[in-house]
């Protein structure tokens, strides 16, 4: 029996980060996919498992232990099953600490920017919604600023070679990489930012990335930019 099950769907960033993480650690799982783009999530069996209907959740199925929140099941996982690839400092409480000031700044950091934009530039002209313009030139214009603050705060502008300032990948990586690479679905242009093409291609390079991507690539290199079929009123 596998030591986990995952609800989730592959087009969800926090969804890539658990899987990511389990392939990289070797934590055996059973995946259910939750199709967020048919509202899955919101259906009464799924919010018997993550209440706030969001992806990903997990049950340990050692003792039907429910969690969700992605940075969270993470940490569990780890503490849980072993932190085979120090992905977590268990060793060093200075180290951790820094993994956790990145996990903690995230989300109003770097995810609420990329999520909405994501959002409003690539999912609603896909799927022919309406765009909310004053969203998307706001987080349009956020996402250099952003960037920028991730690459000189984080990269140290090409000193760290990770997130936290490691010397090898942690859950800060995973993390971000998730979110940032997303805009591969837009065409988005990465080496302006050297660092940050730079330490993409070192995650690139990481066991479990091509399979747990797959369908953000082959999308990557199928699909129109969204960007370019936008027409303002």
């Amino acid at each position: 029996m596998s030591k986990i099950t995952i609800w989730g769907d592959l087009m969800s960033q926090p969804t890539r980060m658990v899987v990511w993480v389990c392939k990289y650690n070797n934590i055996s799982y059973d995946f259910n996919v939750v199709k967020i783009g048919l509202k899955e999530q919101r259906t009464p069996e799924y919010l018997k498992i993550n209440p706030f209907g969001m992806v990903p959740a997990i049950q340990d199925n050692s003792n039907n232990f429910h969690l969700y929140e992605s940075h969270t099941i993470c940490r569990f996982l780890l503490n849980k099953y072993g932190d085979q690839h120090n992905l977590y400092s268990s060793n060093d409480i200075f180290q951790r600490a820094k993994i956790d000031e990145y996990l903690d700044w995230h989300h109003t950091g770097l995810r609420y920017t990329f999520h909405h934009y994501f959002h409003e530039a690539y999912l609603h002209p896909k799927f022919n919604e309406p765009i909310d313009f004053p969203l998307f030139d706001k987080t349009s214009n956020d996402i250099p600023k952003v960037l920028n603050q991730f690459q000189s705060l984080f990269l140290k502008n090409g000193q760290n070679q990770f997130v936290a300032g490691t010397n090898s990948v942690t859950l800060a990586d995973f993390s971000a990489f998730c979110e940032i690479s997303q805009l591969k679905l837009l065409k988005f242009d990465y080496t302006k930012y050297q660092h940050i093409h730079e330490w993409m291609q070192r995650m690139e390079k990481l066991t479990g990335y091509e399979d747990v991507f797959k369908f953000v690539i082959k999308l990557s290199k199928e699909e129109p930019n969204y960007l370019e079929t936008i027409k303002r009123p």
